[in-house]
């Protein structure tokens, strides 16, 4: 857990889930995966037949975000998955009981299984005896959706209760915007591929999903380029940084 965070959509991060392993081709360079492979965290590919050994459960940091006394926008597991099918409902249950527990905090639940977050969320919601609009204000969900092919995604996370819906469409691997539909979804992040074997990202393709947001008045974060290093590119689209967030957002981001 860091109180501190490069991403540029953020402000800090924490994992009571760490681990993975890849359902799509946006996980093909998962940095996650990289980092954890680096720092000794793991040993093994992030492959669905070894997750039994990589996804790891963390009840010991469940109270961490407590303590922060100061707000922030917290990225919620940025080095795993919390709708992994190894992560147990009861275990879901307890890390929102503890975003509710920190409401001086919002949290971004970022997924790339949002079938199983749609499914599983009813009872996590009954376990706290609410529902996300009325007791967890604070909680954003969102999934990743990074060519047309999973634009299904966004259906599972529309019928999803939260407060706040968002897309990530990171790494960028293909046109979106005929396929996007953005009823009810509140902010969508774009980005492309860094890394030495990152994948090209076309202007037109960002350029589309910037004017259907506008059109549908959804807020819209450009964060980058992408190339060998993430800075490589800049994040200017068109003469101009993009960083919009959800109007209905508690919090907005600083620079302390």
């Amino acid at each position: 857990m860091s109180d501190r965070s490069g991403i540029e959509w953020t402000e800090a991060t924490w994992n009571p889930v760490t681990g993975c392993s890849k359902v799509s081709p946006g996980c093909a360079h998962c940095y996650a995966e990289t980092i954890s492979h680096r720092f000794g965290r793991t040993s093994q590919p992030w492959t669905p037949q070894h997750a039994e050994e990589n996804v790891r459960l963390h009840p010991e940091r469940l109270g961490q975000p407590i303590k922060w006394k100061r707000p922030r926008i917290v990225f919620v597991n940025s080095m795993s998955d919390l709708f992994h099918d190894l992560v147990p409902v009861e275990f879901i249950t307890d890390v929102f009981r503890s975003m509710a527990a920190a409401p001086q905090h919002t949290f971004q639940v970022l997924t790339k299984r949002p079938e199983r977050m749609r499914d599983v969320l009813p009872a996590v919601y009954s376990q706290l005896g609410t529902d996300s609009r009325e007791a967890l204000p604070n909680v954003w969900l969102g999934t990743s959706v990074e060519n047309a092919r999973f634009a299904w995604r966004v259906d599972c996370l529309r019928e999803t209760l939260a407060a706040i819906r968002f897309i990530s469409a990171e790494p960028l691997l293909g046109p979106l915007a005929d396929d996007l539909d953005l009823t009810k979804i509140d902010w969508v992040i774009v980005g492309g591929e860094s890394g030495w074997r990152h994948r090209p990202m076309q202007p037109e393709w960002v350029r589309d999903l910037r004017d259907q947001c506008q059109s549908a008045d959804v807020a819209y974060f450009f964060k980058q380029w992408g190339g060998r290093t993430p800075k490589a590119g800049g994040r200017e689209l068109d003469g101009r940084t993009w960083d919009q967030m959800p109007v209905a957002a508690p919090l907005e981001l600083t620079s302390s």
